[in-house]
């Protein structure tokens, strides 16, 4: 086993970090710059763990890599109130870094591919920005005690296979998705509590999640969705239903101001595939946006657009723009046409408010004259 520790900043061109069998394990920590072509991290069967830990500002140039996928471990805990700046890219996306664990402020500037990344404020309130595309598996955010916020902001598309936690000690825990063009969430985003976390939609351009945004008891704490930003939540065509639960309220800033635009949407069906349903979305609280959608899915062929199958507005709302649409039917060549989404059961407990409503059963589908076969149906509301 070795620890190698450069305290001033480092240049050159392809470092290697390999490590060998058993316990000879290899931990190597830069307090400094490191300008470098390529970082590379090779773990025959020991452990490689790379530390930034500087109690100045540091800026890490140079793409750092690994041999085999979800090799090697980093570490960033860095002191000072800038953090690290990493300038280049983050693993691969077939040879992902194993691990990545944070405890103080960084700012990723290109692509992060890691299996398991944890951000844990346990030390002090952080800040952690991810500028570029993400990807791996198992992400999850932890704040600390009183005052240990958590700021992770996403400005790249999410693709993460399980998906994106957020666990709140006691200090709030915000996500927020700024990006400057449109981007696309995959993967789960979840919450340990009912309750927990803050979720911000400050991108003109849009954000589209396709996968859970809270589960059915396990709400978000609070949807924000800032004036002139739209957040699509959509199904897709993968049998795989979705579920959307928030357990507060819905508006620009968390303090009552009128959001920008939500749509909640069935999945598109895809030739030979249906489209997937949303079996659920709740809002406890109020919900104050410029526009509100809920659409089914549109069909194709002869598969069916996916359902919007129950939503619950438990709280007040006060949109200037309510829609409520099923999805369009189709046309097919061999069978009969595939049947658009419907919104099944859509329910409004609290007063509604609303300048323009629209309240529309989607176009059915063209019959075939020559093949003799029927359009499908619109999807009913």
């Amino acid at each position: 086993a070795k620890i190698v520790t450069f305290d001033g900043n480092v240049t050159g061109g392809a470092w290697n970090i390999e490590t060998g069998g058993g316990t000879n394990t290899a931990a190597v920590k830069f307090r400094g710059n490191a300008t470098l072509t390529t970082l590379n991290i090779d773990k025959e069967n020991a452990e490689a763990t790379v530390t930034f830990d500087g109690s100045s500002a540091q800026t890490i140039a140079g793409d750092i890599t690994v041999t085999t996928d979800l090799d090697g471990k980093l570490v960033i805990s860095n002191t000072h109130s800038s953090g690290v700046t990493f300038s280049d890219d983050i693993g691969a996306s077939n040879r992902k870094i194993g691990t990545v664990e944070i405890t103080r402020n960084a700012t990723f500037s290109s692509t992060v591919n890691a299996g398991t990344l944890d951000i844990d404020t346990d030390a002090g309130a952080g800040t952690f920005g991810f500028r570029g595309n993400v990807q791996g598996s198992n992400w999850n955010i932890e704040t600390g005690g009183s005052g240990d916020t958590a700021a992770v902001n996403f400005g790249g598309n999410l693709n993460l296979v399980t998906g994106l936690n957020i666990d709140k000690e006691t200090a709030e825990a915000t996500v927020t998705f700024d990006g400057g063009s449109a981007q696309t969430i995959a993967g789960n985003l979840t919450t340990t509590t009912d309750g927990d976390g803050i979720v911000v939609i400050n991108n003109s351009n849009g954000v589209t999640f396709n996968d859970d945004f809270g589960v059915n008891n396990n709400g978000v704490g609070s949807l924000q969705i800032r004036s002139g930003s739209t957040m699509t939540f959509k199904a897709l065509a993968a049998s795989d239903a979705i579920t959307f639960d928030v357990t507060g309220n819905i508006d620009a800033d968390g303090s009552n101001g009128t959001g920008g635009t939500l749509i909640l949407n069935g999945g598109d069906a895809a030739s030979g595939t249906a489209g997937d349903a949303v079996t659920l979305a709740t809002v406890t609280g109020t919900t104050k946006l410029a526009t509100l959608t809920i659409q089914g899915g549109d069909a194709n062929q002869n598969d069916a657009g996916g359902a919007v199958t129950q939503t619950n507005f438990n709280g007040n709302t006060t949109v200037t723009t309510y829609n409520v649409l099923g999805g369009d039917g189709s046309t097919d060549t061999g069978a009969t046409g595939g049947a658009g989404g419907a919104v099944a059961t859509h329910l409004q407990t609290g007063a509604t408010s609303a300048t323009n409503i629209n309240l529309t059963g989607g176009d059915g589908g063209q019959g075939n004259d020559t093949a003799n076969q029927n359009g499908g149906a619109g999807g009913a509301v």
